[in-house]
C-alpha cells in the first residue's frame, strides 16, 4: 500500500495520510553559491504537515485502478492501512516509510519527519570558477567544427554558434510536380472506381 501512496505522491506532489498528516512535494530551484560559486542542481523534498489530514476523493479513484479492486474495498484496505501506521507509530515511537523518510514522535508528542537522503544529495557539486578554468586552459574550441548544418566558431575562448548556411534546393519544383501528378493519379482512380460519380 504504501507503494500507491508514494506513487501518488510523486504523481501529484501531494497525499494525504487521514489521521496523521499531508505530504507535499516542493521542487527547489537549480542555484549559485555567490561565496564560492557552487552549481547546486535542481531537487525536490517532501515536505510533512503535521495538520488534519482529510481524506482524497482522488487518491481512492487512483487507487482503486492501481490495486484493481472496487472503491469500497480500496477505501477500507487504505484505513487499515492508515490504522496500522498510527498503531505502529503509537507504540514504537517512530516508522519508516519506504522512499520517503522516518516519522516519529518527539518528546513533545508532535509529529516530526525527516526526509530520506535523495540520490541528488550524493552527487558532487560543480564549482563554476574552476570548470571555465579548465575550458579555457585546455582551449577547447581553437579550430571551428562543422558538425551536421551547425558551424561552431572560435573566438576569445567563447563558443558561438552559427547556422550553417544552405542553398535552397534547385529542384524544388521537381518534387511538387511528384506530388501534384500522384494527387490527381489518385482523384481519378477515385471517380473511375465510383462511376464519376
Amino acid at each position: 500500500m504504501i507503494h500507491s501512496f508514494y506513487k501518488y505522491l510523486i504523481l501529484h506532489k501531494q497525499a494525504s495520510l487521514p489521521g496523521i498528516g499531508n505530504f507535499f512535494i516542493k521542487r527547489i530551484p537549480a542555484s549559485i553559491q555567490s561565496s564560492s560559486n557552487i552549481l547546486i542542481s535542481p531537487s525536490y523534498q517532501i515536505i510533512f504537515d503535521k495538520n488534519e489530514a482529510s481524506a482524497d476523493k482522488h487518491f481512492y479513484t487512483f487507487l482503486q485502478k492501481e490495486i484493481g479492486d472496487d472503491n469500497v474495498n480500496a477505501i477500507i484496505k487504505f484505513n487499515d492501512f492508515t490504522y496500522s501506521l498510527k498503531d505502529e507509530l503509537n507504540h514504537k515511537r517512530k516508522i519508516w516509510l519506504p522512499y520517503m523518510g522516518e516519522l516519529s514522535i518527539n518528546e513533545t508528542g508532535e509529529l516530526v519527519f525527516s526526509e530520506e537522503k535523495n540520490e541528488i544529495d550524493f552527487y558532487p557539486t560543480l564549482n563554476v570558477e574552476k570548470a571555465l578554468e579548465k575550458v579555457t586552459q585546455k582551449k577547447l574550441f581553437q579550430k571551428p567544427i562543422v558538425d551536421k548544418g551547425i558551424k561552431i566558431a572560435a573566438s576569445n575562448n567563447v563558443s558561438t554558434v552559427v547556422e550553417k548556411s544552405t542553398k535552397p534546393n534547385a529542384n524544388w519544383w521537381k518534387i511538387a510536380l511528384g506530388i501534384a501528378v500522384a494527387s490527381i493519379v489518385g482523384i481519378l482512380y477515385y471517380y473511375a472506381t465510383n462511376n464519376f460519380q
